[in-house]
């Protein structure tokens, strides 16, 4: 995934970078969480961007979760467990 600068909200890229859901453990497209005004897209999930519940998933995969097995590209919705 490339990286999308603050001010390109909307571009090709932005809405491509895929994030993490603390809440749900699910990866979400920035789409996919705009369209859903901000809030996790996940089915019952209460996460949202505000109480910062959502994490790059390019980051989150090696410094957060560890899990060099996880996918550089994973599939939108996929389950990622933090343990």
């Amino acid at each position: 995934m490339e990286r999308c600068e603050a001010g390109d909200r909307g571009s090709e890229n932005h809405r491509k970078i895929l994030s993490w859901c603390l809440h749900c453990e699910r990866v979400y497209s920035a789409e996919a969480w705009d369209r859903n005004g901000g809030r996790c897209p996940g089915p019952g999930c209460d996460g949202d961007v505000w109480d910062r519940h959502t994490w790059p998933w390019v980051r989150s995969r090696l410094r957060l979760l560890g899990r060099s097995e996880y996918p550089r590209k994973p599939a939108e919705g996929a389950h990622f467990p933090l343990y």
